[in-house]
């Protein structure tokens, strides 16, 4: 019985001592295997992150260079985005997390209707003056606009309380114009000490600037516009909302046809 225990525990030891260098020879080819690659690499690309997830819109990988040259463009990190098909595809890539991708592209939509309804209400001011919309109010500059519309404040509105609302409407417009300008047109890096920081900059003369940012001062940003576009559409605050009826999202109304599909 003696001599069999004594077997059966060389067998096993033995067994473990094989799949170990079995573990140790697949260490060693792969790491021959890198160092191979990092010294036939033409371009020395590192390899950073593969995703195959093509329901998320990600088919291929992001590539970063081992020794970044200097960016042909200051103030914008340099990433590539080779797609993993038959005839890849380069991009240039962000180092923008999602979050602050949802955040800034919330803030270029809440934007775009502050705009819209901001040339709504100059219209109804004229309208209700009985004189045609300003030429200003259809020029190009955000700022033109949002003056033609202060002007028609100042001397078309005789309510004094209403003209006070639209003053201080106006001047919440004005003071995030500069920020909204900055995260639209400006270019994007992060604090290379601390990479939660966000970098905005453009060397666009006389227009340059740098502000840094968090992704938090992002959102909060984004809904500081959103309740700025509340107050152009509802006057009279919450109170002239009417009752609310049943709705159906777009979200639900997605995740209904998907489980139809």
């Amino acid at each position: 019985m003696f001599i069999w225990k004594y077997i059966l525990s060389l067998f096993h030891k033995g067994r473990f001592r094989f799949q170990l260098f079995q573990q140790v020879r697949a260490q060693n080819a792969a790491v021959q295997r890198l160092e191979k690659g990092r010294k036939t690499a033409a371009q020395r690309l590192a390899m950073e992150s593969v995703h195959s997830k093509k329901s998320k819109g990600i088919d291929g990988m992001v590539l970063a260079y081992e020794k970044p040259p200097e960016p042909l463009i200051p103030g914008s990190t340099l990433l590539i985005y080779q797609t993993l098909s038959k005839k890849p595809k380069y991009r240039l890539w962000t180092e923008l997390t999602d979050q602050e991708i949802s955040a800034i592209g919330f803030i270029t939509i809440q934007w775009a209707h502050l705009e819209h309804m901001l040339l709504i209400r100059t219209k109804e001011l004229a309208d209700a003056a009985s004189i045609a919309l300003p030429e200003d109010a259809k020029k190009l500059s955000f700022k033109v606009r949002l003056h033609a519309w202060y002007v028609l404040i100042r001397e078309k509105v005789t309510d004094p309380e209403e003209q006070k609302r639209l003053f201080k409407l106006h001047q919440r417009i004005a003071s995030a114009e500069d920020k909204r300008h900055k995260v639209t047109h400006g270019l994007w890096d992060f604090g290379k000490g601390n990479p939660k920081i966000l970098i905005a900059s453009s060397f666009r003369v006389p227009f340059d600037f740098e502000q840094n940012f968090k992704a938090e001062e992002l959102a909060n940003f984004a809904n500081t516009i959103a309740e700025i576009n509340f107050d152009l559409h509802y006057p009279k605050g919450p109170r002239s909302l009417v009752e609310s009826q049943s709705y159906m999202s777009r979200g639900f109304m997605m995740e209904i046809m998907k489980d139809d599909s």
